[in-house]
C-alpha cells in the first residue's frame, strides 16, 4: 500500500470513530479533521514525511491549530494592524507538554512500515489525542472571547 494511503487507513482505523463523535470532519486529501466553536475552527493535521516510500518508510506528524476569522478584527484593533493569518494558536505534538510517542525508530515521528508496530502506534496516538491534544485545542480558543 502506498504511504499516504496506508497513512489514511490508519487514521480511519483509529481515530475516525472518537474525532467524528467529538464534532471533528475528516479530509483525507488533506489529511485533516476540523470542527467548528462558535467563531473558532478547531483543526488536526497530519504531515507525512517528504521522504515516505512504499515498505520503506511511512512516517507522519500531527499539527494542531485554532483560527478564527474574527480573529483579524481583534488583532487590527488591539495593535493597529492586520495579522499575517487568521491562526489564534497552533502546536506540533513534538511541543505538546508530556505527549509520548510510540516510535518504531527512536524518531519523533509515528512510523507505520511495519504492520507488526502499527496498531501500537495509532493506540498511543489515539491517546495522546484524547488526554493532551484535544484539552489543548479546547484552551486555545476560550469560547466567546479572544484571548488577551
Amino acid at each position: 500500500m502506498k504511504p499516504k494511503a496506508l497513512i489514511i487507513a490508519n487514521i480511519e482505523a483509529f481515530l475516525l470513530e472518537p474525532l467524528t463523535t467529538a464534532g471533528f470532519k475528516f479530509s483525507p486529501g488533506q489529511l485533516t479533521f476540523k470542527r467548528a466553536r462558535n467563531e473558532f475552527v478547531q483543526a488536526i493535521h497530519f504531515q507525512a514525511n517528504r521522504h515516505n516510500e512504499e515498505h520503506v518508510c511511512v512516517a507522519f506528524w500531527s499539527h494542531y491549530q485554532v483560527s478564527s476569522r474574527s480573529y483579524t478584527s481583534w488583532h487590527k484593533t488591539r495593535y493597529g494592524h492586520e495579522p499575517a493569518n487568521h491562526i489564534v494558536g497552533a502546536v506540533a505534538d513534538w511541543n505538546i507538554p508530556n505527549w509520548q510517542c510510540a516510535s518504531v525508530d527512536g524518531e519523533a515521528h509515528h512510523q507505520l512500515v511495519d504492520p507488526a508496530q502499527s496498531a501500537t502506534v495509532m493506540h498511543c496516538l489515539r491517546h495522546n489525542l484524547q488526554a493532551l491534544a484535544l484539552p489543548w485545542l479546547v484552551s486555545a480558543c476560550p469560547i466567546g472571547k479572544m484571548p488577551p
